[in-house]
């Protein structure tokens, strides 16, 4: 089925890039007029089969509102441990503790070249995404994620299929994903980090002559893609360069996510977060 899908997919292009089609947009607004909370809203785009009625039964999928703000408290001579502080979009006011040896290694490279602000964007969706909600955060991402629901399971197959690429038998595999409903901006990452399962498994050397001219011509034809959908079309043409071992390219179904209008915006080992953008 994801071959198929990834045949059907639209071409890649910057006027793409987080904007999806949305057939049943107008639907969707129908069924939660009136309706100020999410979780009646997600019923009722359900009752009205807007969604299907599975997405509201089962935990096939959780929802996340995403940091809104990330601290990591200041270590005293002594502390053993970092306390991090999220304050997510909707404000719920999340905690999670770090060994500060683990910490600092995971982040030493971020700390060094932008601070903890940087380590807190990695930090925030790991936190956010352990703790998922069973529907989405407001009424407003109800609707985002109902506007396009054929879409939606398009996405989540094909977030997996790189998964499956890159690591058929990954714990990821197994994890519901996690959506975030947030603005173009906010589904970009401002530091260019890629999302952990990505990390895991380097493909492109820090840098040759080979990487740099194929960017270059990217950049050419396709002017105005952020960096990371970028990143992925580049991997994606010099996969068979680096992997010629592996003919299952996983940057390609991970190229058709970001041409249907999603991404994948974050992971950590509780699951994958897809980016919906905000309405």
């Amino acid at each position: 089925m994801v071959a198929l899908t990834l045949r059907a997919m639209p071409a890649l292009s910057a006027a793409r890039i987080l904007r999806p089609e949305r057939p049943r947009l107008a639907d969707a607004h129908a069924a939660v007029a009136g309706i100020t909370h999410p979780l009646p809203a997600w019923d009722a785009l359900a009752a009205r089969a807007v969604i299907p009625r599975t997405w509201v039964a089962t935990m096939d999928r959780a929802f996340t509102d995403g940091p809104a703000e990330c601290v990591i408290d200041p270590n005293r001579p002594g502390d053993t441990e970092f306390r991090v502080r999220v304050r997510t979009v909707s404000g719920r006011a999340l905690t999670a503790m770090y060994g500060a040896k683990k910490l600092l290694e995971r982040f030493d490279a971020l700390n060094t070249n932008f601070g903890r602000e940087a380590a807190c964007e990695e930090l925030g969706p790991e936190i956010t995404t352990e703790n998922p909600c069973p529907h989405p955060e407001s009424v407003a991402a109800c609707v985002a994620l109902a506007a396009d629901p054929d879409g939606i399971l398009r996405a989540e197959a094909l977030a997996r299929e790189v998964v499956r690429r890159l690591a058929p038998k990954h714990r990821l595999l197994a994890i519901p994903p996690v959506w975030r409903v947030a603005s173009r901006d906010g589904l970009t990452a401002r530091w260019n980090r890629e999302p952990e399962i990505l990390r895991e498994f380097p493909v492109l050397p820090p840098e040759n002559d080979v990487v740099r001219g194929m960017r270059a011509k990217i950049r050419a034809e396709l002017p105005g893609l952020p960096p990371e959908a970028l990143r992925a079309e580049l991997t994606r043409r010099l996969w068979s360069v680096f992997e010629p071992e592996r003919p299952e390219n996983p940057y390609e179904p991970l190229v058709a996510l970001w041409a249907l209008g999603y991404c994948l915006h974050a992971s950590s080992k509780h699951g994958l977060v897809l980016g919906c953008p905000a309405l």
